[in-house]
């Protein structure tokens, strides 16, 4: 932008320079290289100015009103023919109003008004925490408001168990977005403690620096007699253990036991179970037979022929790899999800299909056959509830109410 004053210079003498009360001259000094940058709270100008005069002070106004009513004076910082000045504490969005003060000695003299407007905000929004387990949770954001002058380099979350956490703390980078409007993002955080505050932030970075959300707060839930849960929003309102019996992680395959034994062993065939061809009732619950209660105790037993049933046609069912592991994540109603690694079956001293199909025990036995049991498999794009001989060694997945 260039703009041109009327100042007093001095007319330069052979032999000396003019006094003050000398006889001056106006001349015209030119505004050049006029270069505005604008933040979120500040406007910055710098400059050159033509004429080689020495300024003894240059001043900024700037005011939210065009008739310059209000205006806040910013002293400005002057060199050899160049000029510099920070306006801060501003409002963003804002259109401010500004001009130059110019004193050379002789008198003062006033620019022609230039506007700028400071670089809208955007605003971050933290939504209310969901999918909270014993130890994970979903967080989600938003922005909006988003001016075009800020480039998203990160958008994503903090969390921890103080108030006020920060991206110096645990956080996870959703990636950048440099696109103007509204945005929503998402991320699923891990490992938590169960039955645990935890005080969480949607964020964003941009090249004029970092905004925060709301902070907001959930607690995971505790576990069931020290075992992790999930919630899948099924109309059973039935509670699904995170990993089979036997397992340390939802990866891990954990134990494998013959209907109606709570030991594993070496070899699974029909003269070593103690259930094949016995008639009995359903056995969920049962710690006599019924492996999930014998071994996890309090409330955790076998679900029912009904409750795989449930599972298999309320969820969706999608085949991936988990850490290395093939199965099936079974994401429920309400975006919860559990993982069913396709552990294979045990037969004689064997491991059939480990990574490629899944077998699981129902608690409910075949009612035409004393050999079988109803089981889930799964594998091949399929689920399907079943029985089978009940002297297979087959994964357990616990449930509770």
């Amino acid at each position: 932008m260039k703009k041109t004053i009327l100042i007093l210079a001095a007319m330069t003498l052979l032999l000396g320079a003019c006094k003050k009360d000398d006889v001056i001259e106006a001349s015209k000094v030119e505004m050049k290289d006029e270069n505005v940058e604008r933040g979120w709270d500040y406007i910055k100008i710098s400059g050159e100015y033509g004429y080689p005069v020495v300024l003894e002070s240059m001043t900024l106004y700037l005011s939210e009103k065009e008739d310059m009513s209000g205006a806040e004076a910013y002293s400005c910082v002057i060199e050899e023919k160049t000029f510099s000045v920070e306006a801060d504490d501003l409002k963003d969005g804002t259109k401010y109003y500004y001009q130059y003060e110019y004193d050379n000695g002789y008198g003062k003299e006033k620019s022609e008004r230039g506007d700028a407007v400071t670089i809208g905000k955007p605003v971050v929004i933290t939504k209310d925490a969901g999918g909270v387990t014993t130890v994970s949770a979903v967080l989600s954001g938003e922005v909006t408001n988003n001016d075009a002058a800020n480039k998203i380099e990160e958008r994503g979350f903090c969390w921890g168990t103080e108030p006020q956490p920060t991206i110096a703390g645990n956080h996870h980078n959703n990636g950048g977005n440099t696109g103007i409007g509204t945005s929503t993002f998402s991320h699923n955080i891990s490992n938590l403690q169960n039955n645990a505050t935890y005080y969480f932030r949607a964020y964003i970075k941009t090249n004029y620096g970092i905004i925060y959300g709301e902070e907001k707060s959930f607690k995971t839930v505790e576990t069931i007699n020290g075992y992790d849960w999930i919630d899948l929003g099924l109309p059973s309102g039935l509670r699904w253990a995170t990993c089979n019996v036997g397992a340390s992680s939802p990866e891990d395959y954990g134990d494998q036991y013959a209907w109606g034994e709570t030991e594993t062993k070496s070899t699974y065939t029909s003269d070593n179970c103690s259930t094949y061809g016995k008639q009995m009732s359903d056995i969920s619950g049962n710690a006599q037979y019924d492996a999930v209660r014998a071994n996890w105790g309090g409330s955790w037993r076998l679900p029912t022929k009904e409750e795989l049933e449930e599972l298999k046609n309320k969820c969706t069912w999608t085949w991936t790899t988990q850490n290395g592991v093939k199965g099936y994540k079974v994401t429920g109603p309400n975006g919860n999800h559990i993982f069913l690694p396709a552990a294979g079956r045990r037969e004689g001293s064997s491991l059939y299909s480990a990574g490629g199909l899944g077998y699981y025990w129902s608690s409910s036995p075949y009612e035409s056959y004393s050999g079988d049991a109803y089981y889930l498999i799964f594998g091949g794009g399929s689920q399907r509830v079943y029985c089978h001989y009940r002297y297979y060694g087959l994964s357990v997945r616990p449930v509770s109410e």
